[in-house]
């Protein structure tokens, strides 16, 4: 397991960094890191391996550019993922050396001489550790979610995730807005005393899992509120999925299948935060997601629109959608476009011209509803 230069330089030790070449090569995968400061630098090269990353104040070389040159050069071909130069001999490199970085996409950064290399070595390393405990955690819930998993196997698992999950479980996925990670963490901090509870990374989010004893009804919504109210406090933007709560660690994989549901439609609509219970018919229409004719049902209404508001620079895509959106209620549509009514009637009526559904009463709306929230879905 690795984690990315990326990734890396998020780090405590990397306060006050400075990337000073090889930005396109950010995503270069750590493997392991080491320190590069000895004197006969070729006898180095036998032991150096890909994914290496290398600390170095390179002394050795500190006032031979073209041995400078040669050292990076040799980084490079080892297929090394950057190097670390501490500031205690140089606070650059010429502009030879980094053009060629550059080029190569290899990443040098520069930080203080007061960060002890061990320092770096060990934050990298624990984040190398940790990404590996994130991803069996991924293995372990992709493996809940498939169709065939048996409630006996579910229990199973959710005991190896947690041995203090009790039997009331319900779910929340989290997606957070590049640049919120220190919010995500301080959230993940703020209930760390949750025993029976997990916070899991998850597909680029946060799965949390919450579950209780026999406490009433009314004492798991008013948790549950906490929650939500802290995710609130801590993050500014977000997409959050909330499952329902089921009786039964067998229970799990439905748990965290309508949090990843809810959170998808969430994104689709553009909301904060979307309740499983209010899905209505997204409900289906997440689960045939990935079937042709959903597409095809689709095309058939949305894909009309859209090209008659390409050719004549028209909004009734976004009318469709705001429509169905305010539940077929022309005034709510109209102040919602900052539109008069007869303007929204006008396209209404246009609509259903091109779909050819003109004599159709309240099955227009039926059809466009579910088009429009199939366009949601699919993006």
């Amino acid at each position: 397991m690795s984690i990315s230069v990326r990734e890396a330089l998020k780090l405590d030790c990397f306060e006050g960094v400075k990337l000073i070449a090889g930005q396109s090569g950010l995503d270069r995968m750590i493997n392991r890191v080491s320190v590069l400061e000895s004197p006969d630098l070729d006898d180095f090269y036998t032991s150096m391996g890909k994914g290496d990353f290398y600390i170095s104040s390179l002394y050795a070389v500190k006032d031979d550019t073209k041995a400078q040159m040669n050292t990076v050069k040799m980084l490079v071909g080892t297929n090394s993922s950057g190097l670390c130069l501490i500031d205690l001999y140089m606070n650059d490199l010429c502009p030879e050396i980094k053009e060629y970085a550059d080029n190569e996409g290899y990443p040098i950064v520069m930080i203080s001489n007061f960060v002890p290399y061990a320092a770096v070595i060990t934050e990298i390393m624990d984040a190398i550790i940790e990404h590996k405990e994130d991803t069996i955690t991924e293995m372990t819930i992709r493996n809940l979610l498939v169709p065939t998993v048996t409630g006996q196997e579910v229990c199973d698992t959710a005991k190896r995730i947690n041995n203090k999950l009790r039997d009331n479980i319900g779910a929340l996925y989290l997606k957070a807005d590049p640049g919120e990670e220190v919010g995500v963490e301080a959230l993940r901090h703020g209930f760390r005393d949750r025993e029976h509870w997990s916070f899991l990374k998850y597909e680029g989010g946060i799965l949390i899992i919450m579950s209780f004893g026999k406490e009433p009804k009314e004492r798991i919504n008013m948790q549950l509120k906490q929650v939500i109210e802290s995710i609130d406090y801590y993050l500014n933007s977000y997409n959050l999925g909330i499952s329902r709560f089921h009786k039964g660690l067998g229970n799990l994989s439905t748990c965290i299948r309508e949090a990843l549901i809810s959170c998808e439609v969430c994104e689709g609509r553009n909301e904060s935060k979307v309740y499983y219970n209010d899905l209505g018919v997204y409900r289906l229409l997440m689960l045939l997601k990935d079937e042709p004719e959903l597409k095809r049902y689709h095309d058939e209404i949305m894909a009309p629109l859209a090209d008659y508001d390409q050719k004549n620079g028209t909004s009734l895509v976004s009318t469709a959608i705001s429509y169905v959106d305010n539940d077929g209620d022309v005034g709510r549509t109209a102040i919602d476009l900052y539109q008069h009514q007869n303007t929204v009637r006008y396209r209404l009526n246009k609509i259903k011209e091109i779909l050819d559904m003109k004599e159709m009463g309240v099955s227009f709306y039926e059809k466009l509803s579910i088009a429009v929230k199939i366009h949601k879905i699919l993006g």
